[in-house]
């Protein structure tokens, strides 16, 4: 019987990958199992970077203005990324929610 995979280690079954890579179980686990004092921590440095960017835009040259406009944008995605995941892992998970 012949093998699905081959000698490069492929799978040549009727399954595509669709341009997914494979992570391991344990790092997907500690990738989303990140601390919430990580994320606090990680918000509170955006937010100064923000409060940093924001002064520099302020005393910048027109020339560099476009440059820090694009990082201020950037950083500010980031900040408000990290804001959603912060609030999102406060919530209390469904099943253990205490009937009223």
């Amino acid at each position: 019987m012949a093998s699905k995979t081959q000698a490069s280690g492929r799978n040549t079954g009727t399954h595509q990958n669709l341009g997914r890579t494979k992570v391991p179980r344990r790092l997907r686990k500690q990738r989303s199992t990140m601390s919430i004092r990580l994320i606090a921590r990680e918000l509170y440095q955006l937010e100064q970077e923000v409060e940093r960017l924001e002064k520099s835009l302020n005393s910048a040259a027109g020339g560099q203005k476009g440059d820090l406009q694009e990082q201020l944008r950037k950083v500010k995605a980031e900040r408000d990324r990290m804001r959603r995941i912060l609030e999102g892992s406060k919530e209390p998970l469904p099943y253990r929610k205490v009937p009223k």
